[in-house]
């Protein structure tokens, strides 16, 4: 039983200090009248502009180039969605070739504040990525997917929990490259 929705998309330019950005949001509502149709929205949108704030202070930057921030009320109408091409278990999406990002709000608040802090996290690597190549996008697949990833995990949960410390800690500490226990090299290609 596919449901395919149409998407009625607003949008409100936003501004947070230097970065600006553009919140894509749709009527959510269930009936005429409902008070705040675009709640969603209105739920993000100091969620995004503390997140921003803090990634500028952890980067030290500024994003230059106004980006689109895509909010979906639902998880399933995120992956209905054709803006990007978006594989199973995916929950969030940000482009390297323009700046737009992909995020659904699917009514658990801790996970939207993960995954949108994930995403932003790219939209700051991809945009000081490009400013320091020159626009050059080959800047971007210099850094391993391990990397990128990492750091915008890292930033997204606030540091490293204590299990990974730990484990971290016994790779260097104790290495076993026999058993693969070992810390990879910086442009490794393996897992």
């Amino acid at each position: 039983d596919i449901r395919w929705k149409v998407f009625d998309w607003h949008f409100r330019d936003m501004a947070v200090e230097k970065a600006n950005y553009r919140l894509y949001f749709y009527d959510v509502s269930e009936k005429p009248g409902d008070p705040s149709p675009y709640w969603t929205a209105e739920y993000a949108s100091p969620v995004i502009a503390l997140q921003i704030r803090e990634l500028a202070e952890d980067f030290h930057y500024w994003p230059q180039e106004r980006f689109s921030y895509l909010l979906f009320s639902s998880y399933r109408e995120f992956q209905q969605a054709n803006v990007f091409f978006i594989e199973e278990g995916v929950q969030g999406i940000t482009s390297t070739q323009e700046p737009t990002m992909a995020i659904p709000y699917w009514g658990e608040r801790e996970t939207f504040r993960h995954i949108s802090h994930h995403e932003l996290t790219h939209q700051f690597q991809v945009q000081k990525i490009n400013e320091l190549s020159g626009g050059d996008l080959r800047g971007q697949a210099v850094l391993p997917l391990w990397f990128i990833e990492g750091m915008a995990e890292y930033y997204s949960l606030s540091g490293m929990d204590q299990e990974s410390r730990f484990y971290i800690r016994d790779l260097i500490e104790n290495p076993d490259p026999d058993r693969g226990l070992k810390l990879p090299g910086f442009f490794e290609t393996g897992p």
